[in-house]
Formats: C-alpha cells, sequence, structure tokens
C-alpha cells in the first residue's frame, strides 16, 4: 500500500529545472546551459545559480558561506549525494590550489609579488603584462 506516500513538497524540483537533468546514470548531469567553467547555471527567481547549488539549495538546504566539492568529480552532476559540504580551505586543499609556489605562468608566488583580491592570491607579473598589452592593444604570451 505504497499509494498514500507522497514525497514532501521540498524534495519536488520545479519542472523547468527537473526538465534540464538527466537522471539516466549514477551521476545527474544538468543538460542546461554551461558555465564557462563548465558548471551548470540557471536563474531561479531573478538570480543566477550554479546548477549544482541550486539543486542542492532546493533538496537539501541552502549555503550561504560554504562551497560544494564534487565528490565524483564531475562538473555537470547535480546529485546532492555526490555533493559534500567543505570551507574554501578545505576545497582548495582538494583541487590542490593550496602551497603553490609558482603561477600557471611559472612566476615565483613570493609575498613581493602576490596581491590577494576576493581571497584569491594573485600574480602581480600577470596582472601587469595583462594590463600593458590592453592598453597598448597588444595580446600577451600568456592569451590564448
Amino acid at each position: 500500500m505504497w499509494w498514500w506516500i507522497r514525497v514532501p513538497y521540498w524534495l519536488v524540483l520545479p519542472e523547468n529545472i527537473e526538465a534540464r537533468i538527466d537522471r539516466s546514470g549514477e551521476c545527474w548531469l544538468w543538460t542546461g546551459p554551461l558555465h564557462p567553467r563548465g558548471y551548470g547555471c540557471q536563474y531561479y527567481k531573478g538570480q543566477g545559480w550554479f546548477a549544482h547549488r541550486l539543486v542542492y539549495a532546493l533538496l537539501v538546504k541552502r549555503l550561504r558561506t560554504r562551497q560544494l566539492h564534487h565528490v565524483c568529480g564531475v562538473k555537470r552532476c547535480v546529485n546532492p549525494a555526490h555533493l559534500e559540504v567543505v570551507t574554501a580551505k578545505q576545497h582548495s586543499v582538494r583541487h590542490g590550489h593550496a602551497g603553490r609556489t609558482h603561477c600557471k605562468h611559472g612566476h615565483a608566488l613570493t609575498p613581493e609579488n602576490v596581491y590577494r583580491y576576493r581571497g584569491e592570491r594573485r600574480c602581480r607579473t600577470c596582472i601587469r603584462a595583462r594590463n600593458r598589452a590592453s592598453y597598448y592593444g597588444t595580446k600577451t604570451q600568456y592569451d590564448t
């Protein structure tokens, strides 16, 4: 006698979001628009969201300061069982960003060559080269 069991209203996704999720495999893959970084993105009630954060907020709970780590490693996955709540420090350690000594272009990340912008370390040498190229209307060796 299963017909009396109803799914709580907070466990049901809106139709426009549900239609963009492919649940055929273990990972629930987002089939809607993608952000340039590879994450799904969606507007919901006038606000832009990453798809995995939106689905997690609707099915589990809303996160304001924490980050979600994809345990499965698939950026398009929105399955809440594959998402783990972590701090920013834990997240950077898991992705190998913590303790870097050089930027992606090989410049040393010394205290004199680094400044923080929105909690992120930035290489002053790369920023100077990018700004110089922008000013003179040329491309840098770092542009691809």
